[in-house]
């Protein structure tokens, strides 16, 4: 990591607004536990909270695949 630069950039408009948008993704996603994973097409989605299992993140990883292929978008397993 270049601290300079991160020095330099810490208090830019633009580390300021990637903060405001960070904090209204997490706003509308209604994220309140970390860690979150989600998942959003074209306004639907899914959403994991809290501590996972090996199993449990497979099968969220397995309904996401589901999503992907039920909205007919790009395929998610490359």
């Amino acid at each position: 990591m270049d601290f300079n630069r991160f020095v330099q950039e810490l208090d830019s408009r633009k580390s300021r607004q990637a903060v405001l948008d960070d904090l209204n993704k997490i706003w509308i996603n209604r994220v309140n536990t970390l860690p979150t994973l989600t998942f959003t097409v074209d306004g639907k989605g899914l959403k994991m909270t809290g501590y996972k299992t090996y199993p449990q993140l497979l099968d969220f990883m397995k309904r996401v695949s589901k999503m992907a292929m039920e909205m007919n978008i790009a395929d998610i397993r490359q």
